[in-house]
């Protein structure tokens, strides 16, 4: 189809076009002010960053005059280059007849969440995993103004990214200026400061203060304004001081959301306020491994098990990543996890426990150390490591279906029953959760319960292990 032809403002494209010749559209993203593709360059020569990346544009095609203003932002964006706590923007273009920004894909985990919106589920977020993406947020917002950037203006959950490693990424910046919206409302008005409800020029304090209200959704699972009408919440920013309850955090939070800019803390401040924190409670902050050069993150990609140049070449990217940039958690747990994929248990548990011993708020690490206990045969270790992968983030399934298994072997079927029910409750369509549900409750004497959960799993597991459940169901039923 010939996209971008004159058209009405709801035109959007569909998964399978083709944008500009060489854009083949792999899913699509629809907000109130712009749509998302997700896209595979499939020209012969792709010179525009990854295979898939992100192409953001307006819904409506935009005057000459705010063309301008849409290149000027994304060009910031992309003079950001590359940092941890940042989704990269690789260059901004016509695609069509349609300017838009191609910026990198973060995909969602295998719960579908991609977004910090999606994680506020209501209920209060552990210490461990408050503290590490408070400290990825304020590394990337101090990053993004060393580049020249003077407010973000819409920060809030949906524009914080939360990739499979559970790592945050700030995305969106500039957009908001860019959208026709007033300056009165340039932002979402739930996490708008106060500033920007006057029709001021925000700065990045405004985005601090933006935070402050994301921070306390994450310490106490509630926005602090209950009101989502516009004139209530117009009011409650410029006028309205919320209570704010008792949390390792709230020091931090009361000041963030001080009312004038200058009251509030600047961002060297407010990074000693959370570390002083964190040291109290034994907590290890990220460190942000930012590099200007292209090499660490080609190191990245050569590092994975699933890459083109084989395992040993792998192997050999991460440990020259660990070289390089010894205080790079992600590139010892990555180094551990070929370690551990290769069945080398002594070199995965050392790597493994470099990257806890660099930051002990991630998760992947622990639950690697787990599965690395798992095999040297010591199953209390490993289910003390599964607590500390789920302490870092409570909706690990992987780690909990990781869990039950040691919890068996210490003949814990109970404890391990109540583990895999949780992993089930957030992700009902995993049959390995099933399935491992129905050995436990065969293990306490439960066939009834244990035959119905293994007919679950039976029925959402791929065709290739149905026959190995089937060959189960009839050995526990004597057939």
């Amino acid at each position: 189809m010939a996209f971008f032809k004159k058209q009405t403002p709801a035109m959007v494209p569909v998964v399978g076009d083709i944008l500009g010749g060489r854009y083949l559209v792999h899913k699509i993203f629809e907000g109130g002010l712009g749509v998302v593709c997700v896209v595979e360059d499939k020209s012969q020569s792709p010179d525009r960053g990854d295979a898939r990346f992100v192409l953001k544009f307006a819904k409506t095609e935009l005057p000459l005059n705010q063309q301008e203003a849409f290149r000027h932002e994304a060009a910031a964006w992309v003079a950001m280059g590359r940092h941890p706590a940042i989704v990269p923007a690789f260059w901004v273009d016509q695609v069509g007849s349609r300017l838009c920004v191609a910026a990198e894909y973060i995909a969602p985990d295998d719960m579908g969440r991609g977004s910090l919106f999606d994680h506020l589920n209501g209920s209060p977020k552990t210490p461990r995993q408050v503290f590490r993406w408070t400290a990825q947020f304020l590394d990337g917002l101090a990053h993004a103004t060393s580049k020249g950037l003077i407010t973000h203006a819409d920060v809030k959950p949906a524009n914080l990214l939360i990739d499979r490693s559970n790592d945050l990424h700030i995305t969106d910046f500039g957009m908001a200026k860019v959208r026709g919206l007033q300056s009165s409302a340039g932002g979402t008005p739930r996490y708008m400061s106060p500033e920007q409800w006057h029709g001021r020029q925000g700065t990045y304090k405004s985005d601090l203060y933006s935070f402050g209200f994301i921070l306390h959704e994450l310490c106490f699972g509630f926005h602090p304004f209950a009101s989502t009408d516009f004139h209530r919440l117009r009011e409650s920013h410029l006028s309205g001081m919320p209570r704010l309850d008792d949390h390792p955090l709230s020091p931090l939070i009361s000041r963030l959301w001080a009312k004038t800019p200058s009251e509030r803390a600047e961002l060297p401040e407010a990074k000693s306020l959370l570390s002083q924190v964190a040291q109290r409670h034994g907590i290890k902050l990220p460190v942000a491994i930012a590099s200007t050069e292209s090499a660490l993150e080609e190191l990245r990609a050569k590092a994975t098990v699933e890459g083109p140049s084989g395992f040993q070449d792998a192997l050999d990217a991460a440990h020259e990543i660990t070289r390089r940039w010894p205080d790079d958690a992600s590139g010892w747990t990555q180094l551990g996890r070929l370690y551990l994929s290769g069945g080398n248990l002594r070199e995965a548990h050392a790597a493994t426990s470099k990257s806890i011993s660099i930051d002990d708020t991630r998760t992947a690490p622990w639950n690697n150390l787990g599965v690395i206990w798992g095999g040297l045969e010591e199953p209390e270790r490993a289910v003390l490591s599964f607590r500390k992968a789920l302490e870092c983030d409570p909706d690990n399934t992987g780690a909990m279906l990781n869990m039950a298994k040691p919890l068996s072997l210490l003949g814990r079927n109970s404890e391990a029953i109540l583990v895999l029910k949780g992993a089930i409750t957030l992700a009902p369509d995993k049959y390995a959760a099933w399935v491992n549900l129905a050995g436990c409750m065969k293990a306490t004497g439960d066939l009834s319960s244990a035959i119905k959960a293994l007919d679950r799993g039976y029925d959402l597991a791929p065709h290739s292990m149905r026959n190995a459940i089937l060959q189960q169901r009839a050995h526990w039923l004597g057939t």
